[in-house]
């Protein structure tokens, strides 16, 4: 496993092993450019994961530090990046 700590969300939630394992080999084959922005979104078009639990693993992984919560905010006028 490339982020071991990723284990314990097996104990706090009930997800399955398959899920999380897929989502520590998916995490781990980014390059440094792919893990800016990375959504649950593309874990669940990548790895036909349920939208649910892909939300849940982001959220575990930002908890365990494993991500970092980057905010994007865009102008509600001409939808340019703030």
């Amino acid at each position: 496993m490339y982020y071991p700590e990723l284990m314990d969300i097996s104990k706090e939630y009930s997800l399955h092993l398959e899920t999380i394992i897929k989502f520590d080999y998916w995490l781990g084959k980014r390059d440094w450019t792919q893990r800016r922005g990375l959504r649950a979104s593309q874990f669940v078009s990548d790895c036909q994961s349920d939208p649910s639990q892909a939300q849940i693993l982001m959220i575990y992984a930002a908890e365990k530090k494993v991500l970092k919560k980057q905010y994007i905010f865009f102008c509600p006028y001409c939808t340019e990046k703030i």
